[in-house]
């Protein structure tokens, strides 16, 4: 016993001797901090673990790198992860996806953090099958179809529409809150009911589409005492409902200043709407009594996207010399609201105002004044077109003559580019208005389309040449300027054709209609009596005798007539004397054998 104990006295003392030799661990240089805490995560989405380290002593530089240990609960393997530092005391590592709960600490050296713990939750999202169907408003149910939007990643409807939101959550939420965020600017959020199923796993909501803008679902899940919150946003786009519109209007005359008492118009309209045509009528009102009145035109294909109809419409006798009458057309669509309320829409020709006419006897005809506006509206775009064109000529001219092979351009010489890009686009943008007035005849429509295609080519391309040269080097500048005085060159030749076109035109349109009108008066003639025709005989000679000195064309016309005909009789009287001689010679041939005989 007492070897035993001397022995073990003497282990001590030599354990006590060398402790000197063999010191303890000193502690930590760090302390670590995890601020990425106890994070609660929905399952599938990555999260992002932080840390920072605190020195515990003096004279302590910064941690060269830190580890993030992590493992699965329960039971999982521990992982050893390097996360990334900001080159001072903080570290960070993010997981690409969280799927179950998971342990975590982060060690720098010896120093290590407390433990913590992501929490994995299953939110109450969107499920995939969700989806929604837009009801059209009733007005429009027979040309726009319900729609089914399956799966739920943006509704769109006609204005008006009602929208079924079909909602299904991943899982039954603690609590759901639904709402229609409008447009900036367009109103604030409205909170829209939820109708939950018994078991909270579906609800329904019910709204009206009249805005553009985004649903917006909140929902929330609990787990572990703490609540998780989801949002998804579904886009909301709407289609409105576009007004009606006039495509082609005849017979109303646009360009007319006066009409004769008791005038007939033969109007003629086309209609478009995106929905349907309701109706179209033809409105007036006259001096005497300031009330508008209305006579509907028969459509053929009414309710459709696309109608067509025609009306006689007859001066009221009522109206006298020097009576003043406002006439238009009216288009109107088949819309009809009760919530919120709302009637048809309707556009009207002309688009503002009306068409005044002066009730005179002595009107010239309808069709002649209609001609001469014609021709008048279309020479007045293509003569400010003209006139905007020269102004650009001359200014890239004088700027071709100052700066050409100059370094760079002068602040007044990029001023006149400036005003001759602005120029020529003016110029082409001139005949759009008149290209698009539905009151134009088939008859003009080719000098439109000239017209538009003066603006499409040689102009946008001058305009574009003329902007670029005030970037360009100067020999690629002189090259543009040059392009573009041939283009704009280009455009004054088309111009100045299209005008004299547009004259022509108008021209043999009076003169046909002139012709036909007194081709009628010869039809006429025939079953009038005697006294009657030989008066309308002689009106009709006076007239014919007087054309010849208004129209040119016709004056030429009748000229190379009268030299056909006087060729051809110049031709029949040759085959006459030669007949002539024929016979002749038949006969003393006849006489000479008579004789013989």
């Amino acid at each position: 016993m007492l070897g035993a104990a001397a022995l073990a006295l003497a282990a001590g003392g030599l354990l006590l001797l060398a402790r000197p030799w063999h010191p303890s661990p000193p502690p930590p240089a760090y302390r670590v901090v995890v601020s990425s805490g106890d994070p609660l995560v929905r399952r599938g989405d990555p999260v992002t673990l932080s840390a920072f380290v605190e020195p515990t002593g003096p004279d302590v530089g910064p941690p060269v790198a830190a580890v993030l240990v992590l493992r699965s609960l329960p039971n999982g393997a521990e992982a050893r992860l390097p996360m990334a530092g900001d080159g001072s005391t903080a570290f960070h590592l993010t997981l690409p996806a969280a799927t179950a709960d998971a342990e975590y600490r982060v060690e720098v050296g010896p120093a290590a953090s407390d433990r913590h713990t992501i929490t994995v939750v299953d939110a109450a999202g969107l499920a995939e099958g969700s989806w929604a169907e837009v009801v059209p408003p009733a007005y429009a149910a027979s040309a726009v179809p319900k729609k089914t939007v399956r799966p739920l990643a943006a509704v769109e409807g006609l204005s008006h529409s009602t929208a079924v939101l079909h909602l299904a959550f991943t899982r039954p939420p603690a609590a759901a809150f639904l709402e229609f965020r409008p447009e900036p600017g367009a109103g604030p959020p409205v909170q829209l009911p939820l109708l939950f199923a018994q078991d909270r796993a579906n609800a329904t909501a019910t709204t009206p589409l009249d805005r553009a803008g985004a649903f917006r679902l909140i929902t929330v899940a609990e787990a572990s005492g703490r609540r998780f919150q989801t949002e998804t946003s579904v886009p909301v786009r709407v289609v409105p409902d576009a007004p009606p519109r006039l495509v082609r209007v005849t017979g109303l005359p646009r360009w007319a200043t006066a009409v004769r008492p008791g005038e007939v118009l033969e109007v003629e309209v086309g209609a478009a709407d995106d929905i349907g045509v309701g109706s179209v009528g033809i409105e007036w009102a006259n001096s005497h009594v300031p009330v508008v009145h209305r006579e509907v035109i028969p459509l053929v294909g009414p309710g459709t996207p696309h109608a067509a109809g025609r009306f006689a419409f007859r001066l009221d006798g009522s109206l006298g010399e020097g009576d003043r009458l406002r006439l238009r057309v009216r288009v109107s669509d088949g819309r009809t609201l009760t919530e919120p309320p709302l009637g048809p829409q309707a556009s009207t020709y002309p688009s503002a105002g009306w068409v005044e006419l002066a009730v005179s006897a002595a009107a010239p005809p309808l069709d002649h004044q209609a001609i001469g506006g014609e021709r008048e509206a279309l020479a007045k775009v293509a003569g400010e077109a003209t006139a905007r064109v020269r102004r650009a000529t001359e200014e890239v001219a004088i700027v071709r003559a100052e700066a050409t092979g100059s370094a760079t351009l002068a602040t007044d010489q990029i001023v006149r580019l400036e005003n001759a890009a602005a120029a020529a686009h003016a110029a082409a943008a001139g005949g759009a208005t008149l290209a698009a007035d539905p009151g134009l005849p088939d008859e003009v429509q080719p000098l439109l389309a000239d017209l538009l295609d003066v603006a499409r080519r040689p102009l946008a391309r001058a305009e574009e040449a003329i902007r670029g040269a005030a970037a360009d080097t100067p020999s690629s500048r002189d090259a543009a300027l040059t392009r573009a005085a041939a283009d704009l060159a280009d455009a004054t030749g088309r111009l100045a054709q299209l005008s004299a076109r547009n004259d022509r035109l108008a021209r043999d349109r009076l003169d046909r209609r002139t012709l036909a009108a007194l081709a009628a008066e010869v039809v006429a003639l025939v079953d009038a009596p005697p006294a009657d025709a030989a008066v309308g005989r002689k009106r009709i000679l006076d007239r014919l005798a007087v054309l010849p000195t208004e129209s040119p064309p016709i004056r030429d016309a009748l000229a190379t007539l009268a030299a056909r005909d006087a060729h051809a009789l110049g031709r029949r009287a040759s085959e006459l004397v030669a007949l002539q001689r024929e016979l002749a010679r038949a006969v003393r041939q006849t006489r000479d054998e008579t004789r013989t005989a």
